[in-house]
């Protein structure tokens, strides 16, 4: 009598990329193989009408029906991963409980026939070029436990029989031209580990993940949801929490087990309602006991405070604060005692006075540093190793750069109070130009002169040049608080469109937040023009996922917002196509153009790779589009002096000339004397 093992027969070339989903293999013995049988034959067919939709390229070897799909005697086929090959008296088959067809070029909708899987417990479709609406019928599938559809064209609404995947551990639909609310539905998918449908075209409200009580990570940015985040601070296994660049706003809550919170990034709240009491202080109490913190970002999330009562977090290394309303002093000792590990700190744009001593702790000596635009003092030459932004700051430059022109240039865009005994500025003319992120001298016939902005730029920092007055100023890291990323980059690619040599535009600068530009001499006066060059570089055509990213920054003119969410690729048709923005009658005042580019946390993050967001730009230009303004008429007195001097300039003109005259007539009759 044959006896039959237990164990399942596991038929796998291509493993999948959840862990949870791993399973174990069990050798393959020749009892096994004598009772293995043929893939189930609904799933069989189920793959080959797949395989006509989408014309998989890998299976096509396949196709002639010499080799099973699960073939229990070999491998499976590409990208196919089987199961549970069982015997009996009614069954003799193999079960598909994997697909990853990621990154396979793949165009056009989803065939209906994926129902037919009804054994699979992993589908990967990410990264293609799928297009049109999810089929409800997805939601059939009941075994599924990962499912990821990110990265495609995928439209219309999110379908509610989604709800119906009760077993589902891992759900992606990322980076899809969705609309509608998020259904109501997704809440009963109490297993969830991992949500991600950040720049997913998705609206509606949190309130929907609520019950989603074992969420881990949740990356819900760049989207048009709202709500109070109070909807999800139930949430008892959170480690990771993404939420910017949306509709979202309120306070941010307690969460209920906060020692697990490893990332917290959360920005661009809206101000707390109106029934809210106005300018109440921001106590930080929601971040006691999270102890396993590493990154912070609280960027531009309406939080008001007069101290900086962050509590103690032994692991953090990443801090922003940016563009709040937080006021007081931070002092050094506490940021030794309760950040020991922080090496980045971010708190520009908001009302922190004080002395940079007092800030920089052991850690922070060789770390980054934004203070920009806080009315801070100090003294920054006993911090050789550090790298600090302090434009806008009470700091005199010439602390560092010593009395030099450099200096003057960094304090008269931002210190106010040294402003007025500055007089070592020269008169600069226009057309002014930058190259940005590049040094093009040696590109030819060039119709302008463009100065080099090529030097590196650190995710806190200024460069200048001092003979030329004109700063260039980055802050931001691109997170995870990664420091090895370029802030210019290059391609290769030819790059139509625009009227100069196509190598000006296949360099650029890039910023994870806040890119500025100051150009300081300009003479006051209005109408002026303002030129940007940009061309998008990273993010490829789209004939693959790969040009799939949307990036999304806004643009500021003397602190004006001339430009919102704007989109290189949709202005320009297209990547590697110059567009010229052109923005006139631009008033020059205390001599100075301030250009800002600002990421506000939209678009996507990491497509064609990570940290591809934030600002872009390819070249500056200025103008003085209109005359200078006539100088100020003269006095009678001065124009009867200035009569009388051009009379004097008259007579004294005609006596030389007349003197020339008769020594030349000697000079000739003399010689006529000589001669006879």
């Amino acid at each position: 009598m044959l006896s039959l093992s237990l164990s399942p027969l596991i038929c796998s070339k291509t493993r999948s990329n959840n862990p949870s989903l791993e399973t174990k293999s069990t050798p393959v013995t020749g009892a096994d193989m004598e009772i293995a049988g043929p893939t189930d034959v609904i799933e069989d067919n189920a793959i080959k009408s797949i395989y006509s939709a989408w014309n998989i390229s890998d299976w096509k070897p396949f196709m002639d029906g010499k080799q099973d799909i699960c073939n229990p005697n070999g491998t499976a086929w590409p990208h196919i991963e089987c199961t549970n090959c069982t015997s009996g008296a009614s069954s003799n088959s193999c079960h598909i409980i994997s697909l990853n067809l990621s990154s396979q070029n793949i165009n056009g909708g989803l065939p209906p026939e994926f129902s037919d899987l009804q054994w699979l417990a992993n589908l990967n479709l990410s990264k293609n070029m799928l297009s049109g609406s999810v089929p409800s019928k997805l939601g059939d599938i009941s075994t599924l436990k990962n499912l990821d559809l990110s990265v495609n064209m995928l439209s219309a609404s999110v379908p509610s029989e989604l709800g119906n995947l009760t077993n589902l551990q891992v759900l992606k639909f990322s980076t899809n031209n969705f609309s509608g609310p998020l259904p109501q539905e997704l809440g009963s998918l109490t297993s969830l580990e991992e949500l991600y449908f950040d720049s997913s075209g998705v609206s509606g409200s949190l309130v929907v993940l609520k019950p989603l009580r074992k969420l881990r990570i949740l990356w819900a940015f760049d989207n048009d949801i709202s709500g109070e985040l109070t909807a999800i601070s139930n949430f008892t296994k959170l480690e990771e929490l993404r939420i910017y660049g949306t509709l979202v706003g309120g306070r941010i809550p307690h969460f209920s087990n906060p020692v697990l919170i490893q990332t917290l990034q959360i920005g661009d709240l809206l101000p707390p309602s109106v029934s809210s009491p106005p300018e109440t202080d921001s106590d930080f109490s929601f971040l006691k006991n999270m102890s396993s913190l590493r990154i912070l970002s609280l960027r531009n999330c309406s939080l008001t405070s007069r101290t900086f009562p962050i509590p103690e977090l032994k692991n953090l290394t990443y801090l922003d604060l940016s563009f709040n309303k937080l006021h007081g002093k931070i002092r050094s000792a506490y940021i030794e005692t309760s950040l020991p590990e922080l090496t980045q700190l971010f708190i520009g744009g908001n009302k922190f006075y004080g002395s940079l001593e007092d800030i920089i702790s052991k850690s922070l000596s060789n770390g980054e540093l934004d203070i920009s635009f806080n009315p801070i003092s100090g003294n920054l030459s006993s911090y050789p190793n550090l790298n600090i932004n302090f434009l806008g700051t009470n700091i005199n430059a010439q602390t560092l750069f010593g009395n030099s022109r450099g200096s003057d240039i960094l304090n008269f865009i931002g210190n106010k109070s040294l402003q007025s005994n500055i007089t070592n500025l020269n008169i600069i003319g226009s057309p002014f130009a930058i190259k940005c992120g590049a040094n093009v001298q040696n590109i030819p016939h060039l119709s302008y002169y463009y100065h080099n902005d090529s030097d590196h730029l650190g995710a806190a920092d200024i460069n200048f040049d001092p003979e030329y007055q004109w700063v260039v100023s980055n802050v931001g890291s691109f997170l995870p608080n990664n420091n090895t990323i370029d802030s210019s980059v290059n391609t290769d690619h030819s790059i139509s469109g625009g009227t100069e040599n196509q190598a000006l535009y296949q360099t650029a600068r890039v910023s994870a937040s806040s890119l500025r530009y100051y150009i300081v001499g300009l003479p006051d006066g209005d109408g002026y023009k303002v030129e940007f060059d940009f061309a998008e570089i990273v993010i490829e055509d789209q004939n693959s996922w790969r040009g799939l990213g949307r990036r999304y920054f806004n643009i500021f003119i003397q602190g004006n917002e001339v430009e919102k969410d704007f989109n290189i690729v949709d202005a320009a048709n297209g990547s590697y196509i110059v567009i010229t923005k052109s923005y006139e009658n631009i008033s020059v005042r205390n001599r100075t153009v301030d250009i800002h580019f600002q990421w506000a946390g939209r678009g996507t993050c990491c497509i064609p790779h990570e940290y591809t967001y934030g600002p872009l730009v390819s070249t500056i230009r200025v103008f003085r589009d209109q005359p200078s303004p006539p100088r100020p008429g003269k006095t009678a007195r001065q124009k009867a002096g200035l009569v009388v001097g051009i009379m004097s300039l008259g007579i004294a003109s005609s006596v030389i000339f007349l003197s020339i005259m008769y020594l030349w007539w000697q000079w000739i009759r003399l010689g006529r004397v000589m001669k006879a």
